[in-house]
């Protein structure tokens, strides 16, 4: 369904950073899959290149095939007639991705007249519908305010009823918990969870998100995939160093982290492993960057593993 190979994001600047590198990943069709790892990993740069959003400034190479069309060959122009229609964002959960200036309940209905042709009347309609799917709370009235009225979590609702408004079959998501207290983050699982007929990519920094909304989890650190497998093996049976800490960071687990885990982009083509400097189990080895490796399935970027492949 969705197929990403080998896919790089550089943006030209006075220090060329590299904010995702050879990354490859597939999704399959109904399957969710959530990408995680901690701020500036590269995670939401590889959703917006994926959906073509990234600025002039980006150097995007690599691959990314939806329904074996790569969209990174695409026109703007064909790329607009997907997004919406086949492919919908949801974007962070600040609620910036709903204008001010318009009702919500148009906001939520205009995908079905743009990419359905659904008349406006029937889109409304429908539109309160998903609102009550979603549990908005006094839907027919909440559908004539405007966002400031709303709540944070009333907010990332809205946003994901409108990704899904055009009934597109598969649904990126960029930190749709974010800034949201535990309560409106299980209304939002809530919400994920409705959706299971849905092809899903979701990016997340909340581990126990993914695990309530996932079948897969996809592990980036400093630019890389650094590990691919089941959400059950992910959080039980992790193999790269860097899942195991950043699991052993969460709070039920003791908060045991290493310090400054992230990794300077200036440093990059200095390095080998982008964890070694903060790995307890480096080797010399790790002076060079590993590839992909596969344990039975299990997708790890790790030396430790090479004779596993």
């Amino acid at each position: 369904m969705l197929e990403i190979k080998d896919l790089s994001v550089k943006f030209a600047s006075e220090h060329s950073v590299q904010a995702v590198e050879h990354v490859s990943l597939s999704v399959k069709k109904g399957e969710h899959v959530a990408i995680v790892g901690e701020t500036g990993s590269g995670k939401s740069i590889l959703l917006l290149a994926v959906l073509g959003l990234l600025p002039e400034g980006a150097l995007v190479t690599g691959e990314v095939f939806f329904e074996d069309v790569d969209l990174l060959k695409l026109s703007p122009g064909q790329l607009n007639k997907i997004r919406g229609n086949r492919i919908s964002y949801v974007p962070q959960g600040s609620g910036n991705g709903l204008n001010p200036l318009l009702r919500v309940g148009f906001q939520i209905s205009e995908p079905m007249v743009v990419h359905r042709k659904t008349p406006k009347a029937e889109a409304w309609r429908k539109s309160v519908e998903l609102m009550k799917r979603f549990y908005i709370g006094n839907e027919e009235q909440a559908a004539k305010q405007y966002p400031h009225t709303f709540s944070g979590g009333m907010k990332q609702r809205a946003l994901i009823a409108m990704g899904i408004s055009a009934d597109a079959g598969t649904i990126l998501a960029d930190e749709p918990t974010k800034g949201l207290d535990e309560e409106r983050i299980a209304e939002v699982v809530r919400c994920f969870q409705q959706l299971e007929d849905k092809t899903i990519l979701c990016v997340t920094h909340d581990l126990k998100f993914a695990k309530e909304i996932s079948r897969r989890i996809c592990v980036m650190y400093s630019s890389n995939l650094v590990e691919y497998a089941s959400t059950e093996e992910i959080l039980s049976s992790p193999l790269h160093p860097y899942t195991r800490d950043m699991l052993m960071a969460m709070p039920e687990n003791g908060l045991k982290f290493q310090t400054g885990f992230s990794v300077s982009h200036d440093n990059y083509e200095k390095m080998g492993c982008r964890y070694a400097a903060r790995c307890s189990e480096c080797f010399e080895k790790c002076r060079e960057m590993p590839p992909v490796f596969d344990v039975s399935g299990h997708k790890v970027r790790c030396w430790k593993y090479a004779s596993s492949d």
